[in-house]
């Protein structure tokens, strides 16, 4: 704290003082966090006694940066703390203080604290910003201002003391408070420095400036773009422009107000902008007329305008000369009238003293010739000259558009004035048989304007739209048909149908022209037809100026109140109106393609009248062949005479029949040919199955035919007839051989055989043979016997070859089994003679059967005899001499 000898001219001072010491606070409270750790600072009633009355002169931000620097480990030392203040003192001497005079902290930046930063900054502390701020200075210290002086010393300040800033704003405002500066001024300054001299750069993370000592001074960057843009000659400047600057100036159309004064409010009318150089004006001509030529959507410029740039050593009137002979040119390869003509204009920018040129230059030299060096160098220039090119390239561009060097793509005569009332103008004269159009919404091509006008032009083609239909929509709908096709065109009548001359002129005028081109045939011709893609572009090009919307509308307001009058013709064929449509309207507007292969005719009466009674006549036609025969007549007719629209369905569902008739006589013709193919292939097989299933074939097509006589003739009649004869004679003929050579080899093939000759059996009843199938029958049960007994003798057999092949005969076989097996063998020779006696077919060889069985019967005869001597000798004992003889003995007994 300082002594005060004058209380009351301190608080004079202080309340001179431009801002209070209840914001000062607040605001270092804000930017300076750790004054909250100081109740001296933070408390309101100490911060104004102590900080601002007590330590008066200093401003409360100076006693804190003081007092920051002074910190153990900051800059300063106390003792250097109080010789800064002194100097200040010193500085003022003895000099009346003035009124509201405050030490604000730039004051306190002097030579000697500069130099401390330095010393520090050079011992490694607190960055580099002191060596930076000496860097500038050193550079620019005849060309910086007071002001710029004093902000760059705040800056350094507030660097090395630390603070929390939200805002580029908010910096502004520190540096304001730190250097005494009005934020206007601040602001005004700062921006020099950033853009003139950069040597502020905005750090946009720690929200702060930062000193750039090592930055170059925006006049080197502007001397270094001069030299580079001055490299490149005047022709390169005339191609740079011609590539560039319309994707620069973002330049794509010049809009007019041509479309709604005409009550036409779709997008159209408007110019295409393209720019050029001489050297390219010719094909840019070319491209551009082309381009006109093939405008015909409801948001594609009708206009063109091609700005081509002239340089300073061409002389613009022989440019001028040469573009309208280039123009003439190209519209004369194009097929254009002259004497109409086509909106487009070529509007030369001389460029006499060669600014915009030098612009250009400029602008392509920062968008594509800088290195990364150059980029890294100029970096604080480069985005602020690009948008300064723009607007300087912007303002040349329309002082040379202004000079008026235009030329048009007419004869007619285009009164001068500005540029906007000339092409206005130019519209006007080239389409002056305009149709308006107060068709709303049309703000994109498929929008839901586009949307309904689709239904108004399918409606109209197809002669349904009238009032009544029109009231029936949504009121959308209701509102843009009443507006078109009422208020404007006035084609509805008092009886709300359509009518056939509108109250328009200029509508009425474009179907009277249509009506007087469509002649009808004569005795001597065929009669016109009608481009339909001719008409939609014709109505689309000068005078009418047309789109594919409005265009569309009118060729189907022609076509749909003269539909009975009218064929289409497409790929050389009449085509019914529906058909049509949904090829050339299969998306909002008609496609031109489809078009192109479309052509309108007039119906003659007398063609009509004749296809009429020929119509007639294939309609009562019922039989099969008498269809196909019409079906031959009908091609004949129409290759003499179109077929007219309104018989178009009629001819089409009678061609449906005529071919349906063709496809069942075919299938018809396939069934007989099948059938007695079978028959012949049974034939040569002796296949009598065969020569059935075809026959039954016959009689089934037979019954068919009879189920709808009145579709087939006598002939077709007498044909199956006599292929049904033919097939039951050769059934008589082969019939009973063929039944007696059917023979099986076993009781499975019985059943196969059954099986096989149920179909059989079933076409020998649809044939009429009924004696046939008796016969059939009997040779079936009679093989099913024999082959049953064949099989009982098998397994007679098998029974006796098993009962030789498992017993055997041994002395250890007993006399009872014995008498069993022979028992067994005599009933199996009974059987066996039996079975031989019954069956006089049987192919099965029983004789080794019966020999086996005879044999076995011996052996066990031979062994019964054996038995009997045994013991007969068991009987007959003479001798028991020892033990081994009662041994014996004793043996044979129990045997």
């Amino acid at each position: 704290m300082f002594e005060k000898k004058n209380p009351a001219e301190l608080e004079k001072q202080i309340e001179k003082a431009n801002k209070t010491s209840e914001y000062i606070q607040t605001v270092m409270k804000l930017w300076f966090p750790d004054i909250n750790n100081h109740s001296l600072w933070t408390d309101k009633d100490q911060f104004k006694k102590i900080v601002v009355k007590g330590c008066w002169p200093l401003h409360p931000l100076s006693t804190w940066i003081l007092y920051k620097m002074s910190s153990v480990g900051k800059t300063l030392q106390q003792r250097s703390a109080f010789s800064f203040i002194a100097n200040i003192f010193d500085a003022y001497g003895d000099v009346k203080w003035p009124t509201g005079k405050i030490i604000l902290p730039v004051e306190l930046c002097n030579e000697d604290m500069v130099n401390e930063f330095l010393l520090s900054e050079e011992y490694g502390q607190q960055g580099a910003t002191a060596h930076a701020y000496e860097s500038v200075i050193q550079k620019y210290q005849h060309e910086l201002s007071r002001e710029q002086n004093v902000l760059l010393k705040a800056v350094l300040l507030s660097s090395k003391i630390g603070f929390k800033i939200e805002s580029r704003e908010e910096y502004l405002e520190m540096l304001s408070l730190f250097s005494g500066v009005d934020m206007p001024i601040v602001k005004k300054e700062v921006s020099q420095l950033e853009a003139e001299f950069a040597v502020l750069e905005w750090n946009e993370v720690l929200n702060r400036f930062d000193i750039a000592g090592d930055s170059v001074p925006r006049k080197t960057f502007i001397a270094y773009l001069k030299r580079e843009a001055d490299k490149i000659d005047s022709g390169t400047k005339a191609e740079i422009f011609s590539q560039n600057y319309k994707k620069w100036s973002e330049k794509e159309m010049f809009n007019t107000d041509f479309g709604p004064d005409n009550d036409i409010p779709t997008k159209e009318w408007n110019y295409n902008i393209s720019c050029a150089s001489l050297s390219l004006l010719e094909s840019q001509i070319d491209y551009v007329l082309h381009t006109w030529i093939n405008s015909r959507g409801v948001d594609e410029a009708k206009g063109q305008i091609i700005y081509c740039y002239v340089g300073p050593e061409s002389d613009i009137e022989t440019v001028k000369d040469l573009a309208e002979k280039k123009l003439r040119s190209s519209m004369e390869k194009k097929k254009i009238d002259l004497e109409i003509g086509a909106p487009v204009a070529i509007i030369l920018l001389h460029d006499t003293d060669g600014s915009l040129g030098q612009k250009v230059a400029e602008n392509l030299v920062l968008a594509n010739r800088l290195g990364e060096e150059e980029k890294k160098k100029y970096k604080n220039f480069i985005s602020d000259r690009q948008n300064s090119l723009e607007q300087e390239m912007d303002n040349l561009f329309s002082q040379l558009e202004r000079q008026r060097n235009i030329v048009f793509a007419t004869r007619k005569d285009i009164k001068e004035g500005r540029i906007r009332g000339m092409l206005y103008d130019l519209f006007d004269i080239i389409y002056d048989q305009r149709i308006p159009f107060p068709f709303d919404g049309f703000s994109t091509a498929r929008g839901n304007a586009a949307k309904d006008c689709q239904l108004f032009t399918k409606e109209l083609f197809l002669g349904r739209l009238d009032k009544e239909w029109i009231v029936a929509q949504s009121q959308q709908q209701r509102n843009r048909a009443y507006q078109v096709f009422d208020e404007s065109w006035g084609i509805l009548g008092k009886d709300g149908s359509i009518r056939i001359n509108p109250k328009n002129e200029m509508v009425m005028k474009i179907i009277g022209m249509l009506d007087s081109k469509l002649l009808p045939a004569d005795s001597g011709s065929r009669g016109t037809e009608m481009s339909l893609g001719t008409i939609v572009r014709n109505l689309c090009a000068p005078p009418y100026g047309c789109n594919l919307a409005s265009a569309g509308l009118l060729l189907a307001l022609f076509i749909g109140k003269r539909r009975d009058e009218i064929n289409i013709i497409m790929d050389e064929e009449p085509i019914g109106f529906d058909k049509w449509l949904q090829k050339a309207l299969s998306r909002r507007f008609f496609e031109l393609s489809v078009l192109d292969s479309s052509f309108l005719k007039r119906i003659d009466k007398k063609d009509l009248s004749q296809w009429e009674s020929f119509l007639e006549e294939w309609e009562d036609k019922k039989q099969l062949q008498s269809k196909y025969e019409y079906l031959i007549k009908a091609e004949n007719l129409r290759k003499r005479i179109n077929i007219p629209q309104q018989l178009h369905y009629k001819y089409k569902h009678l061609q449906k029949q005529s071919e349906d008739a063709i496809k069942k006589l075919e299938d018809h013709e396939n069934k007989i040919n099948e059938a007695l193919e079978k028959v012949d292939k049974g034939l040569a097989r002796g296949d009598i199955g065969k020569i059935l299933s075809g026959g039954a074939e016959l009689i089934d097509l037979l019954e068919e035919m009879n189920g709808e006589k009145e579709v087939w003739d006598n002939k077709q009649f007498e044909e199956i007839n006599g292929n049904i004869k033919e097939v039951k004679t050769s059934i008589k003929t082969n019939f009973e051989q063929w039944v007696s050579q059917l023979s099986v080899a076993s009781e499975g093939e019985v059943e196969q055989l059954k099986h096989k000759t149920l179909k059989t059996a079933l076409n020998l009843e649809k044939l009429g043979f009924p004696e046939k199938q008796e016969l059939l029958d009997k040779r079936i049960n009679q093989l099913t016997k024999d082959i049953r007994r064949i099989e009982n003798i098998n397994r007679i057999v098998f029974n006796i070859k098993n009962m030789v092949k498992s017993n055997t005969i041994t002395d250890n076989t007993t006399f009872s089994t014995l008498n069993s097996w022979i028992e067994q063998t005599e009933k199996f020779e009974q059987t066996l003679k039996l079975a031989e006696q019954k069956v006089s077919i049987l192919d099965t060889d029983t004789g080794d059967a019966a020999r086996a069985l005879e044999k076995f019967k011996q052996a066990c005869q031979e062994q019964k005899s054996k038995y009997k001597e045994r013991m007969r000798k068991i009987f007959d004992i003479q001798n028991l001499s020892d033990s081994s003889h009662i041994g014996f003995w004793r043996e044979e007994i129990a045997a």
